[in-house]
């Protein structure tokens, strides 16, 4: 009876299966794809916790931390991801990427890999298995965290590789690194068969909080303004390892001659204590409003690729929408409900637990999105997004 109200999704007024199919039948023959090369192998890293203060505040540090991230331009499209989670929770941010649901669906409390993904869900592994990819999970973590073993089972992954597999690599404070989970990533590529296609998505962890004092492990960054903020410190100290290790995977796979594309992400913010927040909104964070708490609710987002990729910078995509705009330009074949997503982005470009954005770049909480010009749209995505969740 306890975890009956997480699993009870929210009905949408005006909802019916029928009414469902037939928005979803209205955009089969629509053509939302791209005319491009297909890559063989297809690279995405959640990482953990990659994000940046800026977001929040513009801070000074002792040496830069995202260097080679900002001066990439060449074959990559660049920009933020509006995710649902702030600090912790990390498979709600996987479950809106890999299945194109958003969370603000779900109950307050509700964890989405325990209670909504099942043998039929739609997600990106299955239609990439449906077009010969071989699939693989990588997360030097315990499998069952998160049920993360059971819904990668039912997504249709080959395999699970987890942190016993780990034995002896570099590691970083507690975790694996994140230059260690990349390794394994190339392994897996030069063990493939000839011809063969390759998923692989990592789920690195890094930088997973806290950010206290261990043994070993030296800050070599710091916050010229607020040297007090050690936590931070430690942070960036790590966004700079992680900095580093994402420039040797791209040099490592721009030498390659098979098309190649890499996709990182961030899953949520830091969870930074000793006050860091409250330091840079200068004031209480419980006091600031929706749309400033949205500017905690941002991470990065990275598409790559070795064989031509226009350079474009988004400044606004939530996370339910990434994998289908990844699948466009990557010129897989795309499903009824990413066609409907990529239309949706033109109206809606983020939706998340907070709130919305519209085209126009306007705010809008859930109390008050149904006045909004275009709620129409929204509203058959809430549909359609109970009926895939439902059926």
């Amino acid at each position: 009876m306890i975890f009956a109200k997480y699993a009870t999704l929210r009905r949408p007024a005006g909802y019916s299966a029928g009414r469902a199919k037939r928005i979803l039948a209205s955009y089969q023959d629509v053509d939302a794809g791209t005319e491009s090369l297909q890559p063989v192998n297809l690279i995405v890293i959640m990482n953990e916790s990659w994000s940046s203060l800026e977001y929040v505040k513009h801070v000074e540090t002792n040496m830069p931390y995202d260097t080679f991230y900002r001066n990439l331009s060449e074959n990559s499209i660049k920009g933020n991801t509006y995710v649902s989670i702030c600090c912790g929770n990390t498979a709600q941010t996987e479950y809106e990427f890999f299945t194109g649901n958003s969370i603000s669906a779900l109950p307050t409390g509700a964890t989405a890999y325990e209670f909504f993904v099942k043998k039929n869900t739609e997600n990106i592994c299955a239609q990439l298995k449906e077009q010969d990819y071989s699939c693989y999970a990588i997360h030097p973590f315990e499998a069952g965290s998160y049920h993360r073993d059971k819904a990668y089972e039912k997504f249709g992954f080959d395999e699970f590789i987890t942190q016993e597999s780990f034995d002896g690599y570099e590691q970083i404070r507690t975790y694996y690194s994140d230059a260690s989970t990349y390794e394994k990533v190339i392994e897996l590529y030069e063990s493939k068969k000839e011809d063969e296609k390759l998923f692989v998505w990592d789920l690195t962890m890094q930088n997973h909080g806290g950010y206290g004092s261990v043994d070993g492990f030296e800050n070599e960054l710091n916050l010229t303004e607020y040297p007090e903020l050690e936590q931070a410190a430690a942070y960036v100290t790590l966004m700079r390892y992680t900095d580093e290790a994402i420039k040797e995977l791209v040099a490592y796979f721009e030498k390659e001659k098979e098309p190649t594309m890499i996709v990182m992400f961030g899953d949520h913010q830091p969870a930074l204590s000793d006050g860091t927040y409250d330091v840079l909104y200068g004031r209480d964070e419980n006091d600031v409003g929706d749309e400033e708490r949205e500017r905690r609710y941002i991470t990065p987002f990275l598409i790559w690729n070795n064989y031509g990729l226009e350079e474009s910078y988004i400044e606004q995509m939530s996370s339910n929408y990434l994998s289908a705009y990844i699948f466009q330009q990557a010129g897989f074949a795309l499903s009824p409900y990413q066609k409907l997503l990529l239309e949706l982005y033109e109206y809606y470009p983020v939706v998340n637990v907070q709130g919305v954005y519209d085209a126009q770049g306007k705010f809008w909480s859930w109390d008050n999105v149904e006045d909004s010009a275009d709620y129409e749209k929204l509203h058959d995505y809430q549909i359609v997004q109970y009926y895939m969740m439902k059926k």
